[in-house]
């Protein structure tokens, strides 16, 4: 195995977070770092696709209604870009309706969990995507 490739295997797993909601951000960012993840965190959409062109993130926790560039606006724009398609993506919004969550599967999503949300519970979807843990 090369040293590069060890490297990585090793690094801490990268997550992006995405909300307008300073207190959700830092709490989500908190639980994760606790877990042992490298937490980055956006507060709007274009600051989304800046940081995920600048380190791609292995998972990105997106809220839906933001400023600038909304949730499914992010997700179908990193779905059509070869270099970001196999992102994980988790929609974490407080939109319930059946007509969102459908959008939300159509436009690529890998999960889809209702706001509010139990923390705990986001971390432990986390750690089962990511490395499966508590699936």
């Amino acid at each position: 195995m090369s040293e590069n490739k060890a490297s990585e295997e090793n690094r801490p797993r990268h997550i992006l977070v995405v909300d307008d909601e300073p207190d959700i951000c830092n709490a989500l960012q908190l639980c994760l770092q606790y877990e042992g993840y490298q937490v980055t965190t956006a507060d709007n959409g274009r600051a989304a696709l800046e940081q995920v062109a600048a380190a791609r993130p292995d998972l990105i926790l997106l809220d839906v209604m933001m400023p600038e560039v909304d949730g499914f606006e992010v997700l179908k724009r990193l779905r059509a870009d070869a270099a970001t398609a196999d992102i994980v993506v988790v929609l974490l919004t407080a939109r319930t309706e059946y007509e969102d969550m459908a959008k939300s599967w159509e436009q690529g999503a890998d999960l889809h969990l209702s706001k509010p949300f139990n923390f705990v519970e986001v971390t432990d979807f986390v750690k089962c995507i990511l490395d499966g843990e508590n699936c």
